[in-house]
């Protein structure tokens, strides 16, 4: 069509911490010249046969009786007996049909760019309007060119706008009296009454959701299935309210109160770019500390931002399981893409599914609580990052055998996983830390009460409770092993017992400190214990002398 230039097509989402760079950084993938030429071919040719079936009907669409048979014989309500010539000469006018074609391919154009996620709301409810009311300007190539060329031009402030409307509407205050912005909590008002919750009450938040993806360049969460107002809803119906519920990956948490109420704090990741994109409507309002990248001291712990699960998994574990008869049971019936399906069998299976068809899965433990973390989070642990394996069963129990557990005994796990050394100690003497909440839950719902959410690293080195058992299966890569060998044993009370799954290689390599006395025992290596992993490991007994 030669009319759009490559920077007015380049109008996909824009990252907020870019907002004042130039224009190549501020845009994304660019839309090729070929997808607007082939929008406007295809509107010629719909233009075209409105316009031949015009006249047509001018000329030859005198005989309304005729025409009358076309709908008598053709309308599946025989209540509508005929249709006034008035109205067949009404219907068949070009300037109406090309009014709707029009706005029909307005909103495809604007579908293909994806501009309308950089617009606030008013002015998105603006487009939606004129297109609904068949308002929009003629689809021709000048127009596409200056409407895009002041969409472009002015996407930056477009996009301020949005980010603006969302601190105004969950802050209460103008971000010239709150130059924390978006780094501060965010307190704002859903519904009166809980028990009157509607999915209108949720829609700033929504868009908080969605601007944090743009920023993020991530899929934009549009799926109302699984969106905030769900969330809340299940907050509500699990009795759950007053916790934290991290949210897309940890791009943001919120809290739900019975009186209505959600507090809201954004990824310190995330809050400096939000909080720039602020400054580019109020320069002087934010200090620059709170709109650029903050070091962090290690004493304050903030989970990492991670990669939430594809939007259609989610939708299909929401999907399956909900309504189903069961709480320890998983049936898929709605993921048939084979990629979702694939992708949800790792999601059940980290979660301690078993399945003799890959369809059915079969739990030991309640599984709503744990469905419902995964849909609000939108993630379940890596198990390369984590370095989460699930303990083979047979190995679990050697570890339980092993620890010859008393009646008085006081017993720990570190990073205890799923639970599956856990759930075979006794659950009142028991203590596990786990660093990932998706974990925490799980536990919890095999019915461990004493569950720490930490890094058990961390942890052990501020306590000083002693444990007379230590059963553990430790991460290994990065000298991990060693150092959660080393920390349990700190753990560990005078004449207690600690048994440890480690990598074979720690049995001549690994030397206890020297403060620490006790003894060691290794039992026999052993290969592929772990499947997929390709390390011989073997079980430490270690004894702590008695003082």
């Amino acid at each position: 069509m030669g009319a759009l230039n490559d920077a007015v097509l380049n109008t996909t989402p824009v990252a907020a911490c870019d907002v004042d760079g130039d224009d190549e950084a501020m845009g994304g993938e660019a839309i090729s010249h070929d997808a607007f030429d082939s929008l406007i071919r295809r509107y010629d040719k719909s233009y075209r046969e409105l316009k031949a079936i015009a006249e047509f009907m001018a000329h030859h669409g005198h005989d309304t009786q005729l025409l009358d048979m076309f709908f008598k014989g053709n309308i599946t309500d025989h209540r509508v007996n005929s249709v006034s010539s008035l109205y067949y000469d009404r219907i068949f006018q070009l300037e109406g049909a090309v009014k709707a074609l029009d706005a029909r391919f307005w909103q495809e154009a604007l579908a293909l760019t994806n501009v309308m996620s950089l617009l606030p709301a008013k002015r998105r409810n603006e487009w939606n309007d004129v297109i609904s009311r068949m308002k929009t300007p003629p689809f021709t190539a000048d127009n596409l060119r200056a409407t895009f060329t002041e969409l472009f031009a002015q996407r930056k402030n477009y996009f301020a706008e949005r980010v603006d409307g969302i601190f105004r509407a969950l802050s209460h205050e103008h971000v010239t009296n709150r130059p924390e912005g978006f780094s501060k909590r965010l307190i704002t008002y859903v519904s009166r009454c809980v028990s009157l919750l509607v999915p209108s009450d949720t829609a700033y938040l929504e868009d908080l959701r969605q601007v944090i993806a743009i920023v993020l360049k991530r899929e934009i969460p549009k799926d109302f299935s699984t969106g905030i107002y769900w969330l809340l809803d299940r907050i509500i119906k699990t009795n759950r309210t007053g916790e934290w519920f991290p949210v897309d990956g940890n791009a943001f948490r919120l809290r739900f109160y019975k009186k209505g109420t959600v507090h809201v704090e954004i990824h310190p990741d995330v809050a400096w770019q939000l909080n720039k994109v602020l400054a580019h409507l109020y320069p002087e309002a934010i200090p620059n500390q709170h709109k650029t990248p903050r070091k962090r001291s290690k004493a304050i712990q903030v989970k990492p931002l991670t990669t939430p699960l594809p939007r259609p998994v989610l939708s299909a574990l929401y999907n399956d399981f909900y309504g189903q008869r069961s709480p320890c049971r998983f049936v898929i019936s709605r993921a048939n893409n084979r990629f979702v399906r694939e992708q949800l069998i790792d999601v059940l299976t980290q979660i301690g599914g078993q399945s003799e068809d890959g369809r059915v899965f079969d739990f030991d433990y309640p599984i709503g609580p744990v469905v419902d973390d995964i849909v609000f989070s939108g993630c379940i642990p890596n198990a390369k990052s984590h370095q989460f394996y699930p303990t083979p069963e047979t190995l679990a129990a050697s570890v339980v055998n092993l620890l010859d557990i008393q009646t008085e005994d006081r017993v720990l796990e570190p990073s205890a996983g799923t639970g599956a050394i856990a759930e075979r100690l006794p659950s009142e003497q028991l203590t596990c830390v786990e660093y990932a909440p998706l974990h925490c839950g799980i536990l919890k719902a095999k019915g461990i009460t004493d569950v720490v959410e930490a890094d058990f690293l961390e942890w052990s080195a501020s306590q000083h409770r002693c444990f007379d058992k230590i059963g553990l299966n430790p991460p290994y890569t990065g000298g991990q092993a060693e150092a959660h060998l080393d920390a349990a044993i700190r753990c560990l009370a005078p004449g207690g017992r600690l048994v440890a799954i480690l990598p074979h290689s720690l049995s001549s390599s690994w030397q206890p400190e020297c403060e620490q006395r006790v003894s060691v025992e290794w039992q026999s290596p052993m290969h592929d214990a772990f499947p997929g992993v390709a390390i011989s490991t073997a079980i430490a007994v270690v004894k702590k002398k008695a003082q």
